[in-house]
């Protein structure tokens, strides 16, 4: 297993299988280095490359091994930060997520929870029967400690999923942090936001989205449709608008909107609604 050796460094992490998905995640990761600047931004993948760091948003790529279904776990173990953010490859970053960061001085996860959780996937339990009162976490976007603990719950995922052949890892996830002793961070929904539909009910006192997760980005190469290239491609015009809003008029970004007047004086709407070529269905390197 791998440990950070810097203790202070912290980086994000998508980890990918397929061209689809890489070229989800560099369309991802593109966005995010808009937001968090210099911040390293890695990338797990089983694609080829002939170098080991990508021209591209990607500092660093690092090869899969094997063709696990779920890299993300095998990502989280050997990332070389001492703490790391990972995101699925159908995150759409709007706003900075990196006081996600802070929590892991206090806690060693910070995760989500599902948003449905009366689906028949949200409630289908692993191996024991838990309260309904601690739901499955969403998987999509992880805040990490690198510590022996946390990679070993990594692992026990992994275990479990294989041993079972379990098709989803939420529920094993969820109960391994059940019988586990980790410190567990609840992120707000806006760190992980899947509940598209209320963007358009949220008001001013709301506090912005930071990562919108939508299964709806990978419908573009599952489903042979138009690729969703644009914050109002994948929202509606009204609520990208909203989204604009919100970041801008957020005080916990800034207050006055210090934190984002850089994207506003450039136009914001027009940042948030730029094609960024997502290439469809392959990736290229």
């Amino acid at each position: 297993m791998n440990s950070a050796s810097d203790p202070d460094s912290r980086g994000y992490v998508f980890a990918t299988t397929g061209p689809d998905y890489t070229a989800l995640a560099m369309h991802s990761a593109t966005m995010l280095r808009g937001i968090v600047g210099d911040t390293p931004i890695d990338l797990f993948t089983d694609q080829p490359f002939h170098r080991p760091t990508f021209e591209g948003p990607f500092d660093t790529v690092h090869s899969l091994g094997d063709g696990f279904f779920r890299p993300k776990f095998d990502a989280l173990i050997r990332s070389r930060f001492a703490r790391t953010i990972y995101l699925d490859a159908d995150i759409w970053p709007v706003a900075d997520p990196s006081d996600i960061f802070d929590l892991l001085d206090r806690f060693d996860v910070a995760m989500a929870h599902d948003p449905y959780r009366a689906t028949e996937h949200a409630i289908t339990t692993w191996r024991q029967n838990l309260p309904t009162a601690f739901p499955q976490y969403n998987s999509g976007v992880i805040g990490a400690r690198q510590t022996p603990a946390t990679q070993a719950t990594w692992q026990a995922v992994i275990d479990g999923i294989l041993a079972d052949a379990v098709p989803r890892d939420q529920g094993v996830l969820r109960e391994v942090l059940w019988t586990g002793n980790l410190r567990i961070a609840t992120l707000p929904e806006e760190y992980n936001l899947m509940g598209l539909r209320a963007v358009n009910i949220l008001s001013s006192d709301c506090t912005a989205p930071r990562l919108i997760h939508s299964p709806r980005l990978h419908a573009t190469f599952r489903k042979r449709k138009a690729p969703i290239e644009t914050l109002s491609d994948l929202l509606g015009r009204t609520a990208a608008e909203q989204v604009t809003r919100l970041v801008a008029s957020d005080p916990t970004l800034g207050g006055d909107g210090a934190r984002v007047r850089p994207l506003i004086r450039r136009g914001i709407m027009e940042i948030l609604s730029r094609p960024l070529g997502l290439v469809r269905g392959r990736f290229q390197r």
